[in-house]
């Protein structure tokens, strides 16, 4: 079985994220660490990234935040890529 390595991640309006890019070196395998402040946007990363790969939203996302990002994303166009 062929494996495969992310290479890219494109995160466009998701959350409070406006344009976010994350390059990955396709010839150093490395471990990628997300590392910042409270409410930085960890979590809105990895919710992409989730979201992405499985199609479904977190569960772990409050109600509020939910209302919230269901009301701005029907006024705004999002984006998410991921490449391998």
């Amino acid at each position: 079985m062929e494996s495969f390595f992310v290479k890219s991640i494109s995160i466009y309006k998701v959350r409070h994220l406006e344009d976010f890019d994350i390059e990955i070196s396709a010839s150093e395998r490395k471990h990628l660490i997300l590392t910042g402040k409270n409410g930085c946007g960890k979590t809105s990363v990895l919710e992409a990234i989730n979201y992405q790969l499985n199609n479904k939203a977190s569960q772990n996302l409050a109600l509020k935040n939910f209302v919230e990002n269901y009301l701005k994303s029907i006024r705004q166009k999002k984006s998410i890529q991921i490449g391998y």
